[in-house]
Protein backbone atom coordinates (compact mmCIF):
# COMPACT_ATOMS: atom_id res chain seq x y z
CA UNK A 1 0.00 0.00 0.00
CA UNK A 2 0.82 3.88 -0.89
CA UNK A 3 1.17 6.50 1.37
CA UNK A 4 -2.33 8.37 1.40
CA UNK A 5 -1.24 12.14 1.10
CA UNK A 6 -2.90 14.86 2.89
CA UNK A 7 -3.18 18.25 1.52
CA UNK A 8 -0.05 19.43 3.63
CA UNK A 9 1.92 16.74 1.88
CA UNK A 10 0.98 18.16 -1.39
CA UNK A 11 1.97 21.81 -0.91
CA UNK A 12 5.29 20.09 0.68
CA UNK A 13 6.02 18.29 -2.37
CA UNK A 14 5.35 21.37 -4.42
CA UNK A 15 7.48 23.57 -2.37
CA UNK A 16 10.16 21.37 -2.66
CA UNK A 17 10.04 20.73 -6.66
CA UNK A 18 12.97 21.61 -8.62
CA UNK A 19 11.18 24.71 -10.07
CA UNK A 20 11.90 26.64 -7.28
CA UNK A 21 15.66 26.23 -7.63
CA UNK A 22 15.29 27.13 -11.13
CA UNK A 23 18.32 29.29 -12.27
CA UNK A 24 16.30 32.19 -14.04
CA UNK A 25 13.88 32.17 -11.05
CA UNK A 26 17.56 32.78 -9.09
CA UNK A 27 18.39 35.23 -11.74
CA UNK A 28 15.01 37.13 -10.27
CA UNK A 29 15.80 36.48 -6.46
CA UNK A 30 19.43 37.57 -6.70
CA UNK A 31 19.08 40.51 -8.84
CA UNK A 32 21.02 39.81 -11.69
CA UNK A 33 18.05 39.84 -13.79
CA UNK A 34 18.18 42.88 -16.59
CA UNK A 35 15.53 44.47 -18.50
CA UNK A 36 16.54 42.73 -21.84
CA UNK A 37 16.37 39.37 -19.92
CA UNK A 38 12.84 40.41 -18.39
CA UNK A 39 12.12 41.48 -21.99
CA UNK A 40 12.92 37.83 -23.89
CA UNK A 41 11.67 36.14 -21.11
CA UNK A 42 8.23 37.57 -20.99
CA UNK A 43 7.70 38.02 -24.52
CA UNK A 44 8.10 34.62 -24.47
CA UNK A 45 5.88 33.98 -21.35
CA UNK A 46 3.08 35.94 -22.99
CA UNK A 47 2.52 32.74 -25.47
CA UNK A 48 1.27 31.08 -22.19
CA UNK A 49 -0.64 34.27 -20.82
CA UNK A 50 -2.39 34.82 -23.78
CA UNK A 51 -3.46 31.02 -24.19
CA UNK A 52 -4.69 30.62 -20.20
CA UNK A 53 -8.07 30.73 -21.46
CA UNK A 54 -7.70 28.13 -23.93
CA UNK A 55 -5.93 26.13 -21.28
CA UNK A 56 -9.09 26.84 -18.27
CA UNK A 57 -11.26 25.92 -21.91
CA UNK A 58 -9.95 22.49 -21.69
CA UNK A 59 -10.31 21.78 -18.09
CA UNK A 60 -14.02 23.06 -18.34
CA UNK A 61 -14.74 20.44 -21.17
CA UNK A 62 -13.28 18.06 -18.88
CA UNK A 63 -15.18 18.86 -15.68
CA UNK A 64 -18.56 16.24 -14.96
CA UNK A 65 -19.04 18.58 -11.66
CA UNK A 66 -21.19 21.21 -11.54
CA UNK A 67 -19.34 23.03 -8.68
CA UNK A 68 -15.92 22.48 -10.30
CA UNK A 69 -17.19 23.89 -13.91
CA UNK A 70 -18.58 26.76 -12.18
CA UNK A 71 -15.52 27.54 -10.42
CA UNK A 72 -13.84 27.43 -13.57
CA UNK A 73 -16.04 29.68 -15.37
CA UNK A 74 -16.05 32.01 -12.39
CA UNK A 75 -11.81 32.15 -12.97
CA UNK A 76 -12.61 32.74 -17.03
CA UNK A 77 -14.67 35.32 -16.88
CA UNK A 78 -12.40 37.41 -14.74
CA UNK A 79 -9.49 36.25 -17.37
CA UNK A 80 -11.76 38.26 -20.11
CA UNK A 81 -11.74 41.19 -18.03
CA UNK A 82 -15.81 40.22 -17.29
CA UNK A 83 -17.41 42.80 -19.24
CA UNK A 84 -14.77 44.83 -20.39
CA UNK A 85 -12.49 43.31 -22.76
CA UNK A 86 -9.86 46.20 -22.10
CA UNK A 87 -9.64 44.90 -18.53
CA UNK A 88 -8.65 41.24 -19.73
CA UNK A 89 -5.58 39.89 -17.96
CA UNK A 90 -4.26 38.96 -21.70
CA UNK A 91 -4.49 42.75 -21.99
CA UNK A 92 -3.09 43.46 -18.80
CA UNK A 93 0.26 41.26 -19.94
CA UNK A 94 0.57 43.52 -23.41
CA UNK A 95 0.44 46.76 -21.30
CA UNK A 96 3.05 44.79 -19.12
CA UNK A 97 5.25 44.15 -22.04
CA UNK A 98 5.26 48.05 -23.45
CA UNK A 99 5.93 49.26 -19.60
CA UNK A 100 9.60 46.68 -19.72
CA UNK A 101 9.82 48.17 -23.71
CA UNK A 102 8.49 44.95 -26.43
CA UNK A 103 6.40 45.97 -28.47
CA UNK A 104 2.79 44.66 -29.78
CA UNK A 105 4.35 43.79 -32.96
CA UNK A 106 4.33 39.69 -33.54
CA UNK A 107 6.07 37.98 -31.37
CA UNK A 108 8.70 35.29 -32.60
CA UNK A 109 7.64 32.46 -30.20
CA UNK A 110 10.37 30.19 -29.40
CA UNK A 111 10.25 26.38 -29.75
CA UNK A 112 10.44 25.78 -26.19
CA UNK A 113 7.66 28.38 -25.91
CA UNK A 114 5.18 26.75 -28.28
CA UNK A 115 6.25 22.87 -26.85
CA UNK A 116 5.51 24.11 -23.48
CA UNK A 117 2.14 25.72 -24.04
CA UNK A 118 1.16 22.82 -26.41
CA UNK A 119 2.06 20.20 -24.00
CA UNK A 120 -0.09 22.18 -21.50
CA UNK A 121 -3.00 21.49 -23.28
CA UNK A 122 -2.26 18.31 -24.53
CA UNK A 123 -1.78 17.14 -20.37
CA UNK A 124 -5.04 18.89 -19.45
CA UNK A 125 -6.96 17.41 -22.34
CA UNK A 126 -5.66 13.85 -21.57
CA UNK A 127 -5.98 13.69 -18.34
CA UNK A 128 -8.73 12.80 -15.82
CA UNK A 129 -11.67 15.40 -14.54
CA UNK A 130 -9.91 14.97 -11.19
CA UNK A 131 -6.47 15.31 -12.62
CA UNK A 132 -7.18 18.41 -14.66
CA UNK A 133 -8.72 19.80 -11.02
CA UNK A 134 -5.41 18.83 -9.47
CA UNK A 135 -3.32 20.56 -12.25
CA UNK A 136 -4.82 23.93 -11.81
CA UNK A 137 -5.52 23.97 -8.10
CA UNK A 138 -1.99 22.99 -7.28
CA UNK A 139 0.64 23.36 -10.07
CA UNK A 140 -0.86 26.66 -11.99
CA UNK A 141 -2.95 28.88 -9.83
CA UNK A 142 -1.39 27.68 -6.42
CA UNK A 143 1.95 28.61 -7.05
CA UNK A 144 0.86 31.85 -8.91
CA UNK A 145 1.37 34.27 -5.33
CA UNK A 146 4.82 32.88 -5.04
CA UNK A 147 6.21 32.59 -8.68
CA UNK A 148 4.90 36.22 -9.37
CA UNK A 149 6.43 37.86 -6.64
CA UNK A 150 9.83 36.36 -7.42
CA UNK A 151 8.90 37.84 -10.72
CA UNK A 152 7.75 41.56 -9.60
CA UNK A 153 11.17 41.19 -6.96
CA UNK A 154 13.72 40.71 -10.66
CA UNK A 155 11.17 43.32 -12.42
CA UNK A 156 11.55 46.03 -9.27
CA UNK A 157 15.08 45.21 -9.36
CA UNK A 158 15.76 46.50 -13.15
CA UNK A 159 13.44 49.55 -12.39
CA UNK A 160 10.29 48.56 -13.65
CA UNK A 161 7.96 50.78 -11.78
CA UNK A 162 4.56 49.67 -10.01
CA UNK A 163 1.83 51.03 -12.71
CA UNK A 164 3.46 48.35 -15.16
CA UNK A 165 3.12 45.64 -12.37
CA UNK A 166 -0.68 45.10 -12.42
CA UNK A 167 -1.20 42.11 -14.04
CA UNK A 168 1.09 40.10 -11.66
CA UNK A 169 -0.49 42.11 -8.71
CA UNK A 170 -4.38 41.56 -9.92
CA UNK A 171 -2.94 37.30 -10.12
CA UNK A 172 -1.14 37.44 -6.95
CA UNK A 173 -4.73 38.78 -4.85
CA UNK A 174 -7.02 36.66 -6.86
CA UNK A 175 -5.61 33.10 -7.41
CA UNK A 176 -5.16 32.23 -4.37
CA UNK A 177 -8.88 32.22 -4.13
CA UNK A 178 -9.20 30.22 -7.18
CA UNK A 179 -6.54 27.37 -6.41
CA UNK A 180 -8.60 27.07 -2.80
CA UNK A 181 -11.68 26.95 -4.40
CA UNK A 182 -10.25 24.17 -7.19
CA UNK A 183 -8.37 22.31 -4.47
CA UNK A 184 -12.36 22.68 -2.34
CA UNK A 185 -14.08 21.18 -5.53
CA UNK A 186 -11.69 18.23 -5.96
CA UNK A 187 -12.07 17.23 -2.35
CA UNK A 188 -8.55 15.50 -2.07
CA UNK A 189 -9.54 13.78 1.28
CA UNK A 190 -11.97 11.53 -0.63
CA UNK A 191 -9.86 10.24 -3.18
CA UNK A 192 -8.59 6.82 -2.98
CA UNK A 193 -4.90 6.31 -3.21
CA UNK A 194 -4.70 5.29 -6.92
CA UNK A 195 -6.66 8.60 -7.72
CA UNK A 196 -3.92 10.66 -5.58
CA UNK A 197 -1.02 8.78 -7.19
CA UNK A 198 -2.65 9.97 -10.36
CA UNK A 199 -2.94 14.03 -9.70
CA UNK A 200 0.02 13.72 -8.12
CA UNK A 201 1.68 12.38 -11.35
CA UNK A 202 -0.10 15.24 -12.77
CA UNK A 203 0.75 17.64 -10.99
CA UNK A 204 4.53 16.96 -11.12
CA UNK A 205 4.56 16.63 -14.79
CA UNK A 206 2.87 20.25 -14.99
CA UNK A 207 5.72 21.73 -12.64
CA UNK A 208 8.46 19.57 -14.90
CA UNK A 209 6.76 21.56 -17.91
CA UNK A 210 7.47 24.89 -16.20
CA UNK A 211 10.63 23.94 -14.66
CA UNK A 212 12.32 23.13 -18.49
CA UNK A 213 10.62 26.28 -19.94
CA UNK A 214 12.54 28.31 -17.54
CA UNK A 215 15.71 26.58 -18.05
CA UNK A 216 15.61 26.93 -21.96
CA UNK A 217 14.79 30.49 -21.69
CA UNK A 218 17.81 31.12 -19.10
CA UNK A 219 19.73 29.56 -21.57
CA UNK A 220 18.69 31.60 -24.55
CA UNK A 221 19.36 34.39 -22.26
CA UNK A 222 22.59 33.73 -22.17
CA UNK A 223 23.33 32.71 -25.59
CA UNK A 224 22.56 36.40 -26.61
CA UNK A 225 24.71 37.61 -23.94
CA UNK A 226 28.05 35.84 -24.89
CA UNK A 227 26.52 35.35 -28.62
CA UNK A 228 28.46 39.11 -29.73
CA UNK A 229 31.57 38.76 -28.11
CA UNK A 230 31.96 34.59 -29.46
CA UNK A 231 31.44 35.77 -32.68
CA UNK A 232 34.16 37.95 -32.72
CA UNK A 233 36.08 35.20 -30.94
CA UNK A 234 35.73 32.25 -33.60
CA UNK A 235 36.19 35.27 -36.21
CA UNK A 236 39.07 34.03 -38.91
CA UNK A 237 41.62 36.38 -39.79
CA UNK A 238 42.66 39.85 -38.59
CA UNK A 239 40.68 41.51 -35.48
CA UNK A 240 39.43 44.41 -37.04
CA UNK A 241 38.76 45.92 -33.56
CA UNK A 242 41.97 45.74 -32.52
CA UNK A 243 44.29 46.84 -35.22
CA UNK A 244 43.58 50.68 -34.70
CA UNK A 245 45.71 50.43 -32.10
CA UNK A 246 48.68 49.57 -33.74
CA UNK A 247 50.13 53.44 -33.50
CA UNK A 248 49.32 53.84 -29.56
CA UNK A 249 52.94 54.20 -28.17
CA UNK A 250 51.87 56.01 -24.77
CA UNK A 251 50.78 54.41 -21.06
CA UNK A 252 48.43 57.15 -19.32
CA UNK A 253 47.40 59.33 -22.02
CA UNK A 254 45.20 56.64 -23.42
CA UNK A 255 43.23 56.53 -20.03
CA UNK A 256 39.47 57.73 -20.64
CA UNK A 257 38.51 60.92 -19.23
CA UNK A 258 35.46 59.42 -17.01
CA UNK A 259 36.16 57.54 -14.18
CA UNK A 260 34.96 53.43 -14.20
CA UNK A 261 34.12 54.05 -10.25
CA UNK A 262 35.65 55.10 -7.07
CA UNK A 263 34.82 55.35 -3.44
CA UNK A 264 35.65 57.80 -0.43
CA UNK A 265 35.20 57.19 3.09
CA UNK A 266 36.87 58.77 5.65
CA UNK A 267 35.67 56.52 8.72
CA UNK A 268 36.76 53.24 6.73
CA UNK A 269 40.14 54.81 4.75
CA UNK A 270 38.37 53.55 1.85
CA UNK A 271 39.76 55.76 -0.92
CA UNK A 272 40.13 54.83 -4.85
CA UNK A 273 39.46 55.52 -8.39
CA UNK A 274 39.66 53.50 -10.95
CA UNK A 275 40.02 54.33 -14.71
CA UNK A 276 40.04 52.19 -18.14
CA UNK A 277 42.36 52.43 -21.01
CA UNK A 278 40.62 53.82 -23.79
CA UNK A 279 42.47 50.38 -25.98
CA UNK A 280 39.80 46.97 -25.07
CA UNK A 281 40.56 44.03 -26.22
CA UNK A 282 37.61 41.08 -27.27
CA UNK A 283 38.11 39.76 -23.74
CA UNK A 284 41.06 41.70 -21.64
CA UNK A 285 39.65 44.46 -20.01
CA UNK A 286 42.74 47.15 -18.77
CA UNK A 287 42.39 49.70 -15.97
CA UNK A 288 44.54 51.78 -13.64
CA UNK A 289 43.94 51.79 -10.18
CA UNK A 290 45.05 54.83 -8.16
CA UNK A 291 44.90 54.54 -4.49
CA UNK A 292 45.99 57.88 -2.05
CA UNK A 293 48.94 57.27 0.75
CA UNK A 294 47.01 55.67 3.32
CA UNK A 295 44.22 54.52 1.87
CA UNK A 296 42.80 51.55 0.45
CA UNK A 297 39.67 50.22 -1.26
CA UNK A 298 37.06 48.13 -0.41
CA UNK A 299 37.34 44.31 0.40
CA UNK A 300 35.41 42.41 -2.40
CA UNK A 301 35.09 40.04 -5.28
CA UNK A 302 33.91 39.36 -8.72
CA UNK A 303 33.80 36.85 -11.66
CA UNK A 304 36.96 38.14 -13.40
CA UNK A 305 40.72 37.61 -12.85
CA UNK A 306 43.31 40.12 -12.51
CA UNK A 307 46.55 40.48 -13.23
CA UNK A 308 47.94 43.33 -11.09
CA UNK A 309 51.11 45.05 -12.26
CA UNK A 310 52.39 47.96 -9.65
CA UNK A 311 53.79 50.72 -11.82
CA UNK A 312 54.36 52.83 -8.67
CA UNK A 313 53.89 53.31 -4.89
CA UNK A 314 54.02 50.62 -2.08
CA UNK A 315 51.41 48.96 -0.24
CA UNK A 316 49.96 45.06 0.67
CA UNK A 317 47.38 43.08 -1.75
CA UNK A 318 44.99 40.90 0.73
CA UNK A 319 43.98 37.74 -1.05
CA UNK A 320 41.58 35.58 0.98
CA UNK A 321 43.66 34.84 4.32
CA UNK A 322 46.98 35.83 2.50
CA UNK A 323 49.12 39.38 2.88
CA UNK A 324 51.48 40.29 -0.02
CA UNK A 325 53.81 43.60 0.21
CA UNK A 326 54.08 45.07 -3.32
CA UNK A 327 56.03 48.22 -4.63
CA UNK A 328 56.87 49.18 -8.16
CA UNK A 329 57.79 45.95 -10.35
CA UNK A 330 55.82 43.41 -8.49
CA UNK A 331 53.06 41.78 -9.94
CA UNK A 332 49.42 39.60 -8.20
CA UNK A 333 47.16 37.27 -9.88
CA UNK A 334 43.94 38.05 -8.04
CA UNK A 335 41.44 34.16 -8.90
CA UNK A 336 37.63 34.73 -9.53
CA UNK A 337 35.66 34.96 -6.78
CA UNK A 338 38.09 35.66 -4.15
CA UNK A 339 38.08 38.08 -1.83
CA UNK A 340 40.54 40.82 -1.87
CA UNK A 341 41.51 44.00 -1.28
CA UNK A 342 44.28 46.19 -1.97
CA UNK A 343 46.16 48.82 0.85
CA UNK A 344 48.75 51.47 0.19
CA UNK A 345 51.38 51.42 3.06
CA UNK A 346 53.16 54.01 1.31
CA UNK A 347 53.25 58.09 1.40
CA UNK A 348 52.52 58.20 -2.45
CA UNK A 349 50.01 57.31 -4.83
CA UNK A 350 50.04 53.50 -5.33
CA UNK A 351 49.62 53.39 -9.03
CA UNK A 352 48.29 49.88 -10.48
CA UNK A 353 47.61 48.50 -13.95
CA UNK A 354 45.09 45.88 -13.15
CA UNK A 355 44.69 43.84 -16.60
CA UNK A 356 41.09 41.91 -16.20
CA UNK A 357 38.77 39.80 -18.59
CA UNK A 358 35.91 41.90 -17.53
CA UNK A 359 34.45 42.22 -21.50
CA UNK A 360 34.15 38.92 -21.13
CA UNK A 361 32.95 37.85 -17.36
CA UNK A 362 30.62 41.14 -17.48
CA UNK A 363 28.11 38.67 -18.71
CA UNK A 364 27.97 36.28 -15.57
CA UNK A 365 25.64 36.73 -13.04
CA UNK A 366 26.26 39.38 -9.98
CA UNK A 367 29.39 40.66 -12.22
CA UNK A 368 27.74 43.98 -13.64
CA UNK A 369 29.43 47.18 -13.36
CA UNK A 370 26.43 47.98 -10.74
CA UNK A 371 26.56 44.46 -8.66
CA UNK A 372 29.70 43.57 -7.90
CA UNK A 373 31.08 46.50 -6.44
CA UNK A 374 29.70 48.05 -3.83
CA UNK A 375 28.94 52.19 -3.99
CA UNK A 376 27.12 52.69 -0.82
CA UNK A 377 29.87 53.98 1.13
CA UNK A 378 27.38 52.35 4.07
CA UNK A 379 27.75 49.20 3.14
CA UNK A 380 31.77 49.16 3.19
CA UNK A 381 32.59 46.65 6.08
CA UNK A 382 35.99 47.18 8.64
CA UNK A 383 38.61 45.70 7.47
CA UNK A 384 38.84 42.12 8.44
CA UNK A 385 35.20 41.25 7.34
CA UNK A 386 34.16 40.13 4.24
CA UNK A 387 31.88 42.31 1.69
CA UNK A 388 29.77 40.30 -0.34
CA UNK A 389 28.69 40.58 -4.03
CA UNK A 390 25.04 41.16 -3.49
Amino acid sequence: MGAVYQKNDINELIKCHKLWSNPLLKMFTENTIELPDCALFFSQYSFYSSNFTRILATALAKCSDETARSIIVSNLWEEVGEKNLMSSHSRLFVNFLRGIGVQESPIQYLPITKYFVNSYLSLCTNSSFKEVLAILAYATEGIVAELYNIFIQGLSSCGVSEQHLTFFVEHIHCDHGHAKALEDALQWQSLDETCQQSCIKAINIALNLRDEFFTEIYKEIYGKRFSPILKGLLANGNDQAALKYDSIVSFEDQLTDSLLYENKSCEQSVNFSVKRFAIQGRVLDPRLLIIPAKCKNEYHKHAHEAFFYVISGMGQVRIGDEVQDIRGGSYVYIPRWVSHQTINIGNDNLKILAMTDYNLTKYFPKNSETSYRQKNLELVKLEGSEMTDE
